[in-house]
């Protein structure tokens, strides 16, 4: 139970630091 628990937050992270960097490169694109 801990574990997977420890591997969702991971996972949520992993996801979260995508999106923001393709919020930022989006960003990046549209307003050099």
């Amino acid at each position: 139970m801990k574990e997977s628990k420890f591997f969702k937050i991971l996972f949520f992270i992993c996801y979260l630091k995508r999106m923001i960097t393709f919020v930022t490169a989006f960003t990046l694109l549209y307003n050099p």
